[in-house]
């Protein structure tokens, strides 16, 4: 019997026993042929270990990208598409391999802001929020542009709602209370010095100044 120890660049990864097929003991010229062997056989093992870590971590970026509730795109410097996550996908209608259209093209590099702020642009009816940034080329990696994107439609109609409102809250209730005290004024110009007129005018216009504090305060609300 040779004991063969599996080596690889981890260490020991296990010890095989071969048995002589006529009984005989191994020359150590066949010891020494088994024992390369054996070290070969080690580092497969650990290559195969090597491959099932490799394959176990896309899973897990896969599995990770498919969940994220934004898009995420990468774009390698030909135009195609490398990565493209299920978000990604349905806002752009892109597919990996596949080259990014022109209208995408134009769009994405007509963001607003600063380089690598988030910018907004229109997809199809809707508003998506896209962050750029750029993947450096390294050993074995292409250099490729990263967009993440979100569908803020809903937080644009919002914004929209909230202006409209303090753009008619600022005219419906502004409006009439400036004439209120334009009026007012008038008034007090000619009322008498003492009396119940000049004391309920004086009364209407400080309820109006007050009142046109709550307008502000609200509209700064």
């Amino acid at each position: 019997l040779t004991h063969i120890a599996l080596r690889s660049g981890r260490g020991l990864e296990g010890v095989l026993t071969i048995a002589s097929p006529d009984g005989e003991p191994f020359d150590r010229s066949e010891a020494r042929i088994l024992q390369v062997f054996g070290h070969q056989l080690g580092v497969a093992l650990e290559n195969v270990r090597l491959l099932d870590n490799l394959q176990h971590e896309r899973d897990l970026l896969g599995g990770i990208l498919a969940q994220m509730a934004d898009g995420v795109l990468v774009v390698g410097g030909d135009g195609r598409v490398l990565l493209a996550n299920t978000v990604a996908r349905g806002l752009f209608g892109v597919e990996q391999g596949q080259a990014l259209p022109d209208w995408l093209v134009d769009r994405m590099g007509k963001g607003d802001g600063d380089p690598g702020a988030r910018q907004r642009i229109a997809v199809a009816g809707r508003v998506v929020a896209l962050s750029v940034a750029t993947l450096a080329a390294g050993d074995g990696v292409p250099s490729a542009t990263i967009y993440v994107a979100r569908d803020v439609t809903r937080e644009v109609e919002l914004d929209r709602a909230k202006s409209d409102f303090v753009g008619y809250v600022s005219h419906e209730l502004r409006t009439p209370l400036t004439t209120i005290k334009m009026l007012v004024r008038l008034l007090l110009m000619d009322a008498p010095a003492e009396g119940k007129q000049r004391e309920y005018l004086t009364i209407i216009d400080t309820q109006i100044a007050r009142q046109t504090h709550l307008v502000n305060n609200l509209l700064d609300l």
